[in-house]
């Protein structure tokens, strides 16, 4: 193998390690290759830094930052009972309610630009 190929499964190896043991905690062990790829000359920061900058990504932090606030004060409980409260307590009126709850959220979460450039 190349040296910079021993480099990449040497990280590879790092990451699978730490995420098993969980040595560090695991988002943390996810920015890896954007401080080992640039230090070790197997890629430029811009290069490794790409991967990290897609609208995936972002929509996925986000949920993931706004989740934790969301059980901190409840405001799951308060929505669900807010949501039961409107639509109903049988069982066909608690499904249209989580039905008119998920086309809420899809509404204003989407991977697509709503104004393409």
């Amino acid at each position: 193998m190349v040296p910079q190929a021993q480099r990449m499964a040497a990280i590879t190896i790092l990451m699978g390690t730490w995420w098993i043991c969980e040595s560090i905690p695991i988002p943390a062990t996810g920015l890896i290759p954007l401080a080992l790829m640039p230090w070790l000359g197997i890629l430029r920061i811009n290069e490794a830094g790409a991967p990290y900058a897609s609208d995936s990504i972002f929509l996925f932090m986000g949920g993931f930052i706004l989740a934790p606030a969301m059980q901190r004060w409840h405001l799951h409980r308060r929505m669900a009972l807010h949501i039961i409260n409107h639509v109903g307590f049988s069982p066909a009126r608690i499904v249209l309610g989580f039905m008119v709850a998920s086309a809420g959220i899809s509404a204003f979460i989407s991977r697509e630009p709503l104004i393409k450039s």
